[in-house]
């Protein structure tokens, strides 16, 4: 029996340390707890200390805290995102390798591999090694970094003000770049961890011949509900995004900039996110191209055959009408069943739908801009010239 019960999120040092406190807290919503945790750490201290400084509000310098939309975007909005999503893309992962061991797609001969894999998955994820690491990752940029107001500028595409006051660095500048940063950082890279493992999982699987079926109506040799496990990725392409965006309205507000001239970074992250978030699924192309070759040319001959029977049952002639026959929509179901299922099978396990999820998802992000770069009657004339 092939274990089905593969999690990608639920183990880790840091998954066990949050559940052992939820253990604390029956009927709790810990995703949302957490969220609001990371939220209060990254913010609330931010907002005190600016407002002791003089900073928090429009009006004092200029860019104050609460104008300062990189830091808006980054803590939050895409700390908590990045929190709230873990369940649902957990749940929709874990799915997907339940239909692996349920479809029939692993058969009895490659079982004993497949199992091993999944369990180098397990120990991967629960190890302390690759936390400890995206630790140490999140906390590298402060280490021995002095904290000068030219590096904070280019950070923020902007002076930093709120962080800046007679040459030296705020409090509020410490704690965003000393504990904030460092804490959404951690985060991001617990997701691209996660991201990683994944990847590897999908390589490892497209190594130990999958019993493909390339007549599959899916049209991806039975493997279309990847696609979908794929798309729980997305929240992780659209918390990038938003810090992303949050640095280019701090550019367009702070430092004269324009959408034009920031077009090549937006259309470069939208599509570098979405063709990253297609990377695991492209080892599945090989099996899938040797699936479809073989089935084109097996039921090719097949098709053949039966083309060939028809032709000669007509050919003959008889008593039967063309209607009383079978063999016109045997013909017809064929042609138009299986045959057609291999020639139009996808070379990568992804429909039009997944990719204009995983690409909406990379720019929806920046929509935000337009409001910022333009005002609200300037957008709308623009809009209704552009309609009519």
């Amino acid at each position: 029996m092939i274990t089905d019960d593969f999690s990608l999120m639920r183990g880790g040092p840091t998954y066990r340390a949050v559940h052992a406190v939820g253990r604390w807290l029956p009927g709790v919503r810990l995703s949302w707890l957490l969220a609001a945790v990371l939220c209060t750490i990254a913010f609330v201290p931010l907002a005190v200390l600016s407002w002791r400084d003089g900073t928090l509000l429009p009006g004092s310098v200029a860019m104050p805290l609460l104008a300062d939309w990189f830091l808006i975007f980054r803590f939050l909005l895409a700390l908590p995102l990045l929190v709230l999503a873990a369940a649902g893309a957990d749940a929709r992962l874990r799915a997907a390798m339940r239909q692996f061991g349920r479809s029939g797609l692993v058969p009895a001969r490659v079982r004993p591999r497949f199992e091993r894999i999944l369990q180098g998955a397990r120990r991967a994820r629960d190890s302390w090694f690759p936390e400890l690491a995206c630790l140490l990752l999140a906390i590298l940029p402060v280490i021995g970094r002095p904290l000068a107001p030219e590096l904070v500028g280019a950070a923020y595409g902007a002076s930093g003000d709120w962080q800046f006051a007679g040459g030296g660095h705020t409090a509020a500048g410490l704690w965003a770049e000393q504990v904030a940063a460092p804490l959404f950082r951690f985060v991001l890279l617990l997701w691209l961890w996660r991201f990683v493992l994944w990847s590897w999982l999908l390589w490892r699987f497209s190594r130990i011949h999958l019993a493909l079926c390339a007549a599959h109506p899916d049209q991806a040799g039975g493997l279309a509900f990847l696609g979908q496990a794929q798309t729980r990725f997305v929240f992780l392409a659209a918390a990038c995004g938003l810090v992303v965006s949050g640095y280019c309205i701090n550019l367009l507000l702070y430092s004269g900039e324009t959408l034009f001239g920031l077009r090549y970074l937006i259309v470069g992250y939208a599509a570098g996110a979405t063709l990253a978030l297609l990377a695991p699924l492209l080892p599945m192309a090989a099996p899938l191209a040797r699936a479809k070759r073989h089935a084109l040319f097996k039921y090719g001959l097949l098709g053949q055959r039966v083309a060939r029977d028809f032709d000669r049952l007509w050919r003959r002639g008889g008593s039967e009408s063309m209607l009383d026959s079978p063999s016109p929509s045997a013909l017809a179901d064929y042609g138009g069943g299986p045959y057609a299922n291999v020639a139009a099978m996808h070379l990568v396990p992804v429909t039009r739908r997944n990719l204009l999820s995983l690409a909406f998802a990379a720019t929806a992000p920046f929509v935000p801009m337009f409001f910022f770069a333009m005002s609200m009657d300037e957008l709308a004339k623009r809009l209704f010239s552009i309609l009519m």
